[in-house]
């Protein structure tokens, strides 16, 4: 009798247990396991949205080879998300060290934000994992929002002062404000303005700051552009006419025979001309080959 009533005790006892894992599973499971959710957030308005050869805008963050991590630091920074959180493929073995690899490259995040609105680009870039398979990434963006409205305002009231309007083609536009930069900004010799804000406000800056200028006139004109960058300059990559060309307005200022001797060149051309300050990683940027 006492063994029945035991195996009845410890029968309603697993019972009772069933019946608390089943009610509540996904609480129990998410002890165990802990659910790996992506939250998409919404992106901000300086968001880029066509894709480029090397960038691909894209909604997912799960990661299967390097270049996978590549396309969703760039979707980061082009949301111009200040945290976000993702998760590595359990597949994928490498993930871990690929991300800590890739962050650390100072070089090559750099590279991957002249895809991004300079208004998206940052100060500091920060990526930490877990044993969890859980990685989040901190961006401490370049410009405060005083700056940023500063910079839209600016930008969209000289634009219509320069009569540009929807009907302007696209290189009559980027003419136009090209032309503007090289007028109303000079070469700063002492190297330390380097953001698009000094080349606006304070009318002097470092090849940055024209570059970066640029770049936030041709989004606000809706024409497609990137950064491009060597070792020591940078300058800008336009999109006319079916085709990527090179614009160099810190060069072009500072050439004082011709204006727009890096105006729309191809890489034959750039390189005929410099192939020390532009000596670029064209594997990287492959919209240029």
């Amino acid at each position: 009798m006492k063994k029945i009533l035991k195996f009845l005790i410890y029968l309603n006892l697993l019972l009772f247990i069933f019946f608390l894992f089943y009610t509540n599973k996904e609480a129990i499971l998410e002890l165990i396991v802990p659910k790996r959710e992506i939250v998409i957030k919404e992106s901000n308005k300086y968001k880029r949205t066509y894709d480029y050869t090397t960038f691909k805008v894209s909604n997912d963050f799960i990661p299967n080879n390097k270049e996978e991590i590549l396309n969703i630091i760039y979707n980061i920074l082009n949301n111009g998300y200040d945290t976000f959180t993702f998760y590595c493929d359990d597949e994928y073995n490498e993930c871990f060290d690929d991300v800590i690899k890739i962050s650390n490259d100072d070089s090559l995040i750099s590279k991957i934000v002249n895809y991004v609105s300079p208004l998206n680009s940052y100060e500091n870039f920060n990526t930490t994992v877990d044993n969890q398979g859980k990685i989040k990434i901190n961006v401490n963006r370049t410009y405060n929002e005083q700056d940023i409205n500063y910079i839209d305002s600016t930008v969209e009231s000289i634009i219509s002062s320069l009569n540009i309007n929807s009907s302007d083609g696209d290189l009559s536009a980027l003419t136009k404000v090209h032309n503007y930069i090289i007028d109303n900004v000079t070469y700063d010799k002492s190297l330390q303005k380097n953001k698009a804000i000094n080349a606006l406000r304070d009318k002097t800056a470092t090849c940055n700051g024209y570059a970066n200028l640029l770049s936030i006139f041709l989004d606000k004109l809706n024409i497609p552009n990137f950064k491009v960058s060597s070792d020591n300059h940078l300058w800008n990559a336009v999109y006319i006419d079916g085709i990527w060309k090179h614009v160099d307005s810190t060069w072009n200022d500072t050439n004082d025979k011709n204006h727009h001797l890096f105006f729309l060149i191809d890489t034959t051309k750039l390189l005929s001309l410099d192939k020390e300050e532009h000596n670029f990683d064209i594997e990287f940027y492959k919209e240029l080959k």
